[in-house]
């Protein structure tokens, strides 16, 4: 969510939002492959593919005047909406059933896919973030059940079970199955973004140091947090003294490898 967040504000908002859908049965390449392994042999030609079913209304006009509904009291129906601001496309009635898509993408896709145009990037954002992260209800009656199970045993001991019981439990499509047992990556991304702690000093979160490099301090000591984004950025050399710390952010990162 924070990436998305994070786009919008350096970027600008989106233009498009583009939903795919798998068609991994459907999808010609795919069938040929499955064919092979049964020892037959199909060509792109020889998949026989569903033809669309068609309407019986060819003009919108003709729909409406079967309907007996002028063409103004259709217009002015569409400016009703209970979401806000809307985007109607101009379509004919036999095309009611078919997404906004690009001809370029559908042709390499092969599958359903669906193109809108954003009018509120951060209702695209909640979207995206909501159905990613959209419950498992069998997940948590499990889980409720083992943490039920393991109430007289210490907190770790508990989490370790929970976390047991969350991997081999959980329930994933045949599409992720596919890429976690391949080692495929399961999303990559173009831009990458770094957490500047912009709270007041006072509640800034510090992440504290390894406990190997810390057990030989005195008690007293205060040298227990890591070093931060912020302290790096006020230890900056002399001739980056005029850098802001959005840019210092962005273009210098932290080595650890060359630590001596």
């Amino acid at each position: 969510m924070y990436k998305l967040l994070a786009a919008v504000k350096q970027l600008g908002i989106f233009t498009f939002f583009v939903t795919l859908s798998a068609a991994d049965m459907k999808w010609t390449d795919t069938i040929i492959v499955i064919t092979r392994q049964q020892g037959k042999s199909m060509s792109k030609e020889e998949v026989v593919i569903e033809k669309l079913e068609t309407k019986d209304y060819t003009s919108l006009n003709h729909l409406l005047k079967d309907s007996n509904i002028s063409p103004q009291e259709y217009k002015s129906a569409l400016e009703l909406s209970k979401r806000g601001k809307l985007i109607i496309y101009k379509r004919n009635p036999t095309e009611i059933q078919i997404n906004s898509y690009n001809k370029h993408l559908l042709r390499a896709w092969e599958a359903n896919l669906d193109v809108q145009y954003c009018l509120d990037p951060y209702a695209c954002i909640a979207y995206m973030v909501a159905y990613i992260t959209k419950d498992e209800r069998e997940m948590s009656q499990i889980l409720q059940a083992v943490s039920n199970e393991a109430n007289t045993l210490d907190f770790k001991s508990s989490m370790k079970k929970c976390a047991s019981a969350f991997f081999n439990a959980r329930e994933v499509s045949a599409q992720e199955a596919v890429y976690r047992l391949l080692s495929f990556p399961l999303f990559k991304s173009n831009f990458s973004t770094v957490y500047v702690p912009a709270d007041r000093p006072e509640k800034r979160i510090c992440l504290l140091k390894p406990i190997s490099s810390v057990k030989d301090k005195e008690d007293e000591d205060e040298d227990v947090y890591q070093t931060s984004i912020l302290d790096r950025y006020a230890a900056r050399p002399t001739k980056l003294e005029n850098l802001c710390l959005a840019k210092f952010s962005i273009w210098y990162t932290y080595d650890n490898s060359k630590k001596k």
